[in-house]
């Protein structure tokens, strides 16, 4: 993006914008608003679409912590709000990044399904991949 159409964009959201900015200068009150403004936001808007309370809950606070920098795994290198360039509202841009943290938990959670166990793997020391592994060795051989 040019310097000139980010500046016309954030123009556009300009209270957003500065709102952002203060918050990540560490501005206590900026963060405060930023909190006590969007997280309702966000949790409202999952319910909506479905997700339960408790996961929305959890959901939106990973999302507003990431936005300050504190990741799962620690400190974040960038902090999420520092993509922010105002070429959208603040509300429209978190909502769409946390919907699309959902997704990807959804997504994940779709290929961690439990793998059946079986007494004869654990004597002969194989995991249950490796059941599974091999059964498909075999459809692909026939």
């Amino acid at each position: 993006m040019s310097q000139e159409s980010a500046t016309v964009s954030a123009s556009k959201h300009a209270a957003d914008y500065d709102l952002v900015q203060r918050a990540l200068d560490g501005d206590d009150e900026a963060v405060a608003q930023f909190e006590s403004e969007y997280r309702p936001t966000l949790e409202r808007v999952l319910r909506a679409r479905g997700v339960d309370r408790g996961q929305a809950e959890d959901l939106v606070a990973d999302v507003i912590a990431e936005c300050f920098g504190a990741g799962k795994k620690g400190a974040m290198e960038k902090r999420l709000l520092e993509k922010f360039e105002g070429r959208s509202s603040l509300s429209t841009w978190l909502i769409r990044t946390t919907w699309n943290r959902w997704l990807d938990l959804k997504r994940r959670d779709k290929f961690r399904g439990d793998l059946p166990e079986y007494d004869e793997d654990r004597e002969r020391g194989t995991d249950r991949f490796d059941r599974v592994a091999a059964k498909e060795d075999e459809d692909f051989i026939e």
